[in-house]
C-alpha cells in the first residue's frame, strides 16, 4: 500500500542517459543477434533488457514515514524522526554508477539504479544510499517534518 505524501523514482539508469535510449540500444543488438541466427543471445539480451526496463529504485515519503522499495517490494521503512542527517551526493564510486541493484558502497547500504543521489543518516549509525530522481523535494519533506529541527543537511 502505497504512502500518502511524495513518490520518487529511481533518476535514470547507469551513466545519466534515459531508460528508453539504453533499451532502444539493446533492442536493436538483440534483433541483430536473432537475425544472424544466434537464438541463444538473443534471448539472453531479452531478458536483460526487461529487467533494465523494469527495475526501479523508489522512495516514498510523507510527513511520518520514509519507504525505500526496488521492483516495487518494500525494502525499509523508518520514521523521518528517526533520520540525523541527508547528504545530497554530487559524486559517486563507478560500480555504482554504472550497475543497479541493492549492494554495499562505502559501509553503506546503496538502493540504486544509476548513480546514488542522496545518503540517509540514521540516529542509530544507518547510512541508506539511494539514487531518487529529486531528492531536494525530499530534503524539503524532511526538513518541514518539525517547525524548528536542529537537523543538518549537507550538500
Amino acid at each position: 500500500m502505497p504512502l500518502a505524501g511524495m513518490h520518487f523514482h529511481s533518476r535514470v539508469f547507469g551513466f545519466n542517459t534515459p531508460r528508453y535510449v539504453i533499451l532502444a540500444v539493446l533492442v536493436v543488438i538483440t534483433a541483430y543477434f536473432y537475425w544472424n541466427g544466434d537464438v541463444g543471445t538473443a534471448i539472453i539480451l531479452t531478458a536483460v533488457w526487461l529487467v533494465i526496463g523494469a527495475f526501479n529504485i523508489a522512495v516514498d515519503a510523507n510527513k511520518q514515514r520514509l519507504r525505500i522499495s526496488a521492483l516495487w517490494i518494500p525494502l525499509k521503512t523508518f520514521a523521518l524522526a528517526d533520520i540525523k542527517e541527508i547528504e545530497l551526493l554530487t559524486d559517486t564510486v563507478f560500480p555504482e554508477r554504472a550497475s543497479l541493484g541493492i549492494n554495499i558502497v562505502n559501509g553503506a547500504w546503496s538502493y540504486h539504479a544509476g548513480p546514488a543521489t542522496m545518503q540517509i543518516n540514521t540516529h542509530d549509525g544507518r547510512r541508506i544510499r539511494v539514487s531518487a530522481q529529486n531528492p531536494e523535494a525530499l530534503l524539503n519533506l524532511v526538513d518541514n517534518r518539525f517547525p524548528s529541527s536542529p537537523v543538518a543537511f549537507q550538500t
